[in-house]
């Protein structure tokens, strides 16, 4: 492969495009908590108008398809820079188009949300492809900065690149972390559209007649708090090893620090959830952290492309 040719739009761009992914899931975590979902019973207008009312809910979910467009914009810059100055990054091509028809998707499926009068399952689908435009536009940026360095590497064919055989094993490591902890937002996120969410009132245990579950609502809830327990604990161990090894990047090692701070700040506030009585403000910042610590498990990942790269 060819060295990339300096382009600082470009670069930009990609990162802006991670920036305001993380923003929109972040919009669209407050649009759930505060019941704006349906603010504008419309799509893609908002009552009929392109500008939404000067209405609390209606703002709301207006900011939350606003950020959105904005993202796809982005892309679409990204798409047709890359296709004009960089053919020669086949994995950049594939990846960038893919995330383009990627966020094309991601919208269409929004307006159904609206549409479908917010179904659980439909939102959930939603806001999984809106994650996986994170790992998207994330790999896209380590495919345009391009640490691919000569050595012995071992081909990922689920991935655009290859990695070093001799850290394989944290490669994967954070594969199945990342997993976990894809699973884990999403099934909180079902867990408060189905209002499965207020069926545990206390913590850790869920609190009403039985210490066991009894119904499938209370089922949903404690499953996400079990399930999110593992993969912390999962992906914080992986995280910690990363952080102790020396072998590593400085600007890895400060990664793996900053996530195993991120767990620890969500575990925190996963418990101020139900004793802050289930606030809008102590939800919507669940699923931010949540998605910060997804996108630090995302460019982990990546980046073990070429542990011992020296700046971004």
């Amino acid at each position: 492969m060819s060295p990339n040719k300096k382009d600082n739009a470009l670069l930009l761009f990609l990162l802006l495009t991670v920036l305001a992914t993380v923003g929109q899931i972040t919009i669209g975590g407050i649009t759930r908590v505060t019941g704006s979902g349906d603010g504008c019973p419309d799509w893609p207008t908002c009552f009929g108008k392109w500008l939404p009312p000067l209405e609390y809910h209606a703002l709301i979910e207006y900011s939350h398809r606003s950020m959105g467009t904005l993202v796809g914009l982005f892309i679409l810059t990204i798409c047709i820079r890359v296709l004009l100055r960089h053919r020669y990054n086949k994995s950049l091509i594939t990846s960038s188009l893919l995330l383009f028809i990627l966020v094309i998707i991601v919208g269409l499926l929004g307006g159904f949300v609206v549409l479908s009068e917010l179904n659980p399952a439909v939102r959930t689908i939603h806001l999984m492809l809106a994650e996986i435009t994170i790992l998207l536009s994330v790999t896209s940026l380590i495919l345009f900065v391009d640490f691919n360095t000569s050595g012995n590497y071992q081909k990922v064919k689920f991935l655009f690149f290859y990695i070093n055989k001799q850290y394989k094993i944290y490669f994967y490591g954070l594969f199945l972390s990342g997993l976990f902890i894809l699973i884990t937002i999403l099934s909180g996120s079902y867990a408060v559209w189905t209002n499965a969410g207020y069926y545990c009132p206390s913590w850790p245990l869920c609190g009403r007649d039985s210490i066991i579950p009894n119904n499938n609502l209370e089922i949903i809830h404690m499953f996400h708090r079990i399930f999110s327990l593992l993969s912390v604990i999962f992906t914080g161990y992986f995280f910690y090893i990363i952080y102790k090894n020396k072998i590593f990047s400085k600007n890895i090692i400060l990664l793996a620090s900053f996530g195993i701070g991120a767990i620890f700040t969500q575990i925190i506030w996963g418990a101020l959830v139900p004793l802050s009585n289930f606030s809008e403000w102590s939800r919507a910042g669940h699923l931010s952290i949540a998605t910060i610590i997804w996108t630090t498990i995302v460019l982990l990942t990546n980046l073990m492309k070429n542990p011992k790269i020296s700046k971004l």
